[in-house]
Order: C-alpha cells, then sequence, then structure tokens
C-alpha cells in the first residue's frame, strides 16, 4: 500500500489522536502567532518614536573622557574623523561646526567695550553650510530660532569666499549692510576681512534676560567651515552633524563609524537623541522582550508536550510498525510517514489559529502594554532642546506576511522536534522482536 495512503487512513481511522494534535498545535500556534504579531507591532512603534526624534546624528566629543577641561585641544576632533563618517552609507548631508572668541576691528561690538581689552569681544563659528547650523543651546537656523532676514545663505561651495553671516542686532548698531566688510583678529593675531552676505534675526535674543548671554547672542558671527579653519589655525572639529536618509538606519551608521576606527573617535560620542529615545520606547522594548520570551517558552514547551504525547502514541502503534517491517517495508517509508501525519495537523492547527491568533495578540498585547505604562509618563522632554513629545499611547497590532512565515517556520521546527521520538524508536524496532512480544 502506498504510504500516503496509510497517511490518510491513519489520520481517518485515529479521529480522536489528530483532533487531540490538531487542538495541542492550535493553542501553541495562537499563542505563538500572538507573540510574533506583539513584536512586530512593538518594531513598528519604535521605528516611528525614532522617526519623531528626526534623522540627526550629533559628533561630539565625551566629556566622560575628556582629561583635561582647560585644554581647547581636548574638546577637538580631527577634521578627517568627521570628513570620513560623511562618506558613509546612508549620510545625506553633513555640517561641522567650531567656534572661538575673536576681536572686532572695523566695527563695534554690540554692548559697551569689556573692561579688560584683552579679552575677545565677537563670538566667530565655522559653519560648513550656514542653513544647517545648529548649536548646543538649541539655537540656529534648523531650530527655527535663527531666521535669514536679508541675503542668503552660504554652501560648502563657498568654502573658498570669506563671506559673513552677522545677527540683525549688530547690523542695525553698526549700520552695517549686505556687501559690506569686517575685520577680525584672532587670538594669535591673525586678522582677515569678511564679505557680509546675509543677515539673520536671533529670535532668542527677545526672550534673554541676563545682558552678557544677550550680548554674545548678538555678536555672534557665522562663516564657512575652511574659512574659519585659516583664520584660527586649525584642522579640528567641535561639533558635527549628519543627517540620516532614514532614523531606521542611524545604528547602521553608527557600527560603520565604530568600524572604521579612526583618530580620536575613541574619545567621541555619536548622538542620536537616544536617552530620549530609550524614555519613549521603554514600555515598548519591555513589551518586545516579554514577548520574544513567550515565543520562546511557548515553542519549547510545545515541542516538549507534543513529544511526549507522540511517544505515548507509539506504543500503541509498535504491531503496525512490526507488520510493515516484516512485510519489507523501509523504515524510511515509515519514518516519512509518521513525519508527514504530524506535518498535516501542524499544518491544520496553525491554520486554523490565523482566525483566532490576531484577535487573541489584540487582547495579549493590549493587557502587557497598558501594564507597561503605568510605571511611564506620558510626556518625554529633551533637556538638550526644550521639546517635549508624546510618548506612544496606544499600538496597532496585526497579522503581517512575516508573522505568517515565522509562524509556519516554527510550526515545521516544532514538527520535526516532536518527530524525534518516532525517528528514534522505529530505527530501533527489530520486526522479529515485536511480534514475538506481542504474540
Amino acid at each position: 500500500m502506498n504510504f500516503l495512503k496509510r497517511v490518510w487512513l491513519s489520520l481517518i481511522n485515529s479521529k480522536a489522536k489528530s483532533i487531540m494534535l490538531i487542538l495541542s498545535f492550535l493553542v501553541i500556534a495562537t499563542l505563538i502567532l500572538s507573540g510574533l504579531c506583539i513584536k512586530t507591532a512593538v518594531s513598528e512603534s519604535c521605528t516611528k518614536v525614532r522617526r519623531t526624534l528626526g534623522n540627526t546624528v550629533d559628533l561630539m566629543k565625551d566629556t566622560d573622557k575628556i582629561k583635561d577641561f582647560n585644554n581647547i585641544n581636548s574638546y577637538l576632533i580631527p577634521l578627517t574623523t568627521a570628513q570620513s563618517l560623511a562618506k558613509l552609507n546612508h549620510v545625506t548631508e553633513s555640517t561641522f561646526i567650531s567656534r572661538r572668541s575673536a576681536f572686532a576691528q572695523s566695527f563695534t561690538p554690540y554692548g559697551p567695550k569689556a573692561p579688560n581689552l584683552k579679552n575677545p569681544d565677537m563670538y566667530i563659528y565655522g559653519v560648513t553650510e550656514s542653513k544647517l547650523y545648529g548649536d548646543y543651546d538649541s539655537s540656529g537656523f534648523n531650530s527655527g530660532t535663527f531666521k535669514l532676514i536679508e541675503g542668503s545663505h552660504f554652501t560648502e561651495k563657498d568654502k573658498d569666499t570669506p563671506c559673513a553671516l552677522i545677527e540683525q542686532t549688530l547690523a542695525k548698531q553698526d549700520k552695517l549692510k549686505l556687501g559690506d566688510k569686517i575685520t577680525l583678529k584672532s587670538q594669535s593675531g591673525k586678522t582677515k576681512d569678511f564679505k557680509i552676505t546675509g543677515i539673520y534675526s536671533n529670535k532668542l535674543i527677545d526672550t534673554e534676560t541676563n545682558y552678557q548671554a544677550k550680548r554674545d547672542k548678538c555678536n555672534t558671527i557665522l562663516v564657512p567651515f575652511e574659512q574659519f579653519c585659516s583664520f584660527i589655525g586649525t584642522q579640528s572639529v567641535q561639533e558635527a552633524y549628519y543627517y540620516i536618509d532614514d532614523p531606521i538606519n542611524i545604528d547602521t551608521f553608527r557600527a560603520d563609524a565604530k568600524a572604521l576606527n579612526l583618530s580620536g573617535f575613541d574619545t567621541c560620542k555619536l548622538d542620536a537623541n537616544d536617552a530620549v529615545y530609550l524614555r519613549m520606547a521603554g514600555p515598548l522594548n519591555n513589551m518586545n522582550s516579554i514577548a520574544s520570551t513567550m515565543v520562546m517558552v511557548i515553542a519549547i514547551a510545545g515541542a516538549a508536550i507534543l513529544s511526549l504525547i507522540i511517544a505515548l502514541n507509539m506504543k500503541n502503534r509498535k504491531f503496525e510498525v512490526g507488520v510493515l517491517l516484516s512485510l519489507g517495508e523501509r523504515k524510511l517509508k515509515i519514518v516519512t510517514q509518521m513525519m508527514i501525519e504530524i506535518l498535516v495537523t501542524v499544518i491544520i492547527g496553525f491554520s486554523l489559529s490565523l482566525a483566532v491568533g490576531n484577535l487573541a495578540a489584540i487582547k495579549i498585547g493590549g493587557v502587557m502594554f497598558d501594564s507597561q505604562k503605568i510605571s511611564a509618563t506620558s510626556n518625554v522632554a529633551d533637556s538638550s532642546t526644550g521639546k517635549t513629545y508624546s510618548t506612544v499611547s496606544n499600538i496597532n497590532i496585526s497579522v503581517t506576511s512575516n508573522d505568517i512565515a515565522g509562524l509556519y517556520l516554527a510550526g515545521i521546527l516544532i514538527a520535526l522536534i516532536s518527530a524525534a521520538t518516532p525517528i528514534v524508536s522505529v530505527m530501533r524496532y527489530n520486526p522479529k522482536s515485536i511480534l514475538a512480544k506481542i504474540e
């Protein structure tokens, strides 16, 4: 008799056993599918959180690794290192920033002259592209606190042009306009002329209550990064910003950057607003961990329980196996028959779980998410920018094609593990001893 026909007859004639296995696989599959659906939903929610926080990665010195806080070089990053990161995959734009103090030569700084004439009275920032400028105190064009009023931004194409953007308060005081030249002197004594190509406003000035801070903001000048380097005499960067094509590629970018093993990188850090991300995604990460554990435990426990059930059933099939072996049937065909019987029940049970798995996942996921939200806040504040973000209030759980593929893969693995018992038993059977024992 064809062994496939024997599979059909075995399933039909042992209805109770077949139904018990199908129901067992249904329960196991429903729980596994719930865990997979929850993991998928959590992953999508984490991606949304990351996209909410933006696609910018900030390269800066790690203050925990700075040994000499009085040495300016301790805060600097080699320019070659920053430039190498800008060439990595997923980087769409980058901008480098460095700041130094300087002396005004051909104009008067905003506010009264400092009593100590040896102290610099201007802040000059070297920036790759002015429109991408953003500072540690959340000021800049990319945060919306700076606004270009007159003129145009300079870009990387203007690296050979000694141009500058000045703040409108300083421009009004000294009656400076577009096209005028201003002269600055570095602390090393070098002088350089810069042509005013843009005038911007800083809305933080109007709300600034500290006079010295207001004075510093009014006396801030932006120049192309290469012009800054030649003026100050440096080939270093204080901060670099990298704009990634998609926030989900941030971790890949950071891993690639670390793999380069660049000079000075060991004392730097790539900050992608991780502190805020971890606080916002905290409940989601906990859910992901629980769901992963649930899938693993259910799969292992299910395989163990089904192995025991199948092992018990094998005792009732010794005579059948003995007869088949005595008739010359090969052990491989008998083993294949039993594996197909198990696979059929797996496919039926797991297919039935698709009808109830999504509903179960929604119920289980809802309970898990609610329990995680109890200890979480509804809003998370970013201390560096002052922005407040709303944490995830719900997750969208549904069955995806990847979940279904994962479910059937788990089913096949469970079936193979469960089939280990009949495989070992059949390979050890001797038809003469089996029939002799039965007689």
